[in-house]
Parts: C-alpha cells; structure tokens; sequence
C-alpha cells in the first residue's frame, strides 16, 4: 500500500512539474511590447473579464465553465477586421462542471473585445486538473494540460492529463478536448 501512495505522489509531483514548465513557458514567449514602438501611452487593464461557456469535452461530455481573466498587462489595441479590439492578457481561472465530473484549470491567456462589447476571440495554456466520475469507467483524478483557442465565441482546446489518482484499470495518460461557446464580459 506504501508503495503505491509513493508512486501516486511522484507522479503527481512530475505533472505538477511538467505543467508549470508549459504555462512557464508560454507566459514567456508571449509578444512583449517594444517601448520604442510605442505611439501613444498604454491603457491600463481595468476590470478582469468574467468568461462563461458551455462545451462538449472528451473527459467530461456535456459541460459548464465559469472563470476569470485578471490581466497583468496593460491592454494591447489591435485593428483587425476593419473595428477597434483591445486585448486583454493575464492569468486566467477557470471551473468547470460536467456530466461526469469537474475541472479546476489555471494558466495564461488572452482575449481580444470591443470597448463596449463581449470578448469574441483568445488564445490561452491550461495546466488542468480534473476528477472524472463514471458508470461506466473507473473514477479517476488527472493532472494536464490543454491549449485553447476562442473565435467569435466558437471555442477549441486540447491537450493531455495524466492519472495521478484512482482505480488502475483507468487509463494512465489520456487525450483531453473539448468544442463548445466560450464568452467574456
């Protein structure tokens, strides 16, 4: 029994791990603005976003999210498709419930709105975990990570967890995804 708590919390440490060196890194790859390239002086961030959305996941079938973007950053103007958006960076935290179980996830992410409208597209990395409860498979926990990407609310995200607790007939690592709506306020 001891040596399976062991191998449990080892490998969980390793998903902890592998999923702050993801997020880490996208964090830091991100575009940084150029001071020299500014024109004018930067907004300020203001109030976090609130994002809601309902999906269709691979782990936890029908879904609902509710999370927060808090940006870190002050706000980037952008002039695509002829309107004025600003992008909103930082981090972002989100809660998921599903038909077989819940989700936490936290990661870094950006949304790009008009000044008076909801956030219409994103991109964000994930370090997630969730518990999946089912009649049909073993329950299970999981630590991961996902990519997602927003547009015109239309969301897409994928990545990968693996099993830190539970039943050993559950699978070890398994592929996570989810199509849905995602919005933000």
């Amino acid at each position: 029994m001891n040596e399976t708590i062991l191998r449990q919390r080892r490998a969980l440490r390793r998903a902890v791990v592998r999923s702050v060196i993801v997020v880490a890194t996208c964090a830091f790859a991100s575009p940084f603005a150029v001071s020299a390239q500014a024109t004018a002086a930067p907004q300020s961030a203001g109030r976090p976003l609130l994002l809601a959305g309902a999906k269709k996941s691979g782990p936890l079938h029908e879904a609902a999210t509710v999370g927060i973007l808090i940006p870190l950053r002050p706000l980037e103007r952008g002039s695509d498709f002829g309107s004025s958006f600003y992008g909103y960076r930082g981090v972002i935290v989100e809660a998921t419930a599903g038909a077989e179980g819940f989700e936490l996830a936290a990661g870094w992410g950006r949304r790009w709105k008009l000044p008076k409208g909801p956030a219409l597209f994103g991109e964000d990395v994930m370090a997630t975990a969730f518990q999946r409860r089912s009649d049909t498979s073993p329950d299970a926990t999981y630590v991961g990570g996902e990519v997602g990407l927003t547009m015109m609310t239309f969301r897409v995200q994928v990545g990968a967890a693996t099993r830190v607790a539970g039943a050993e007939q559950a699978d070890r690592t398994i592929f996570t995804w989810g199509i849905g709506f995602n919005i933000g306020k």
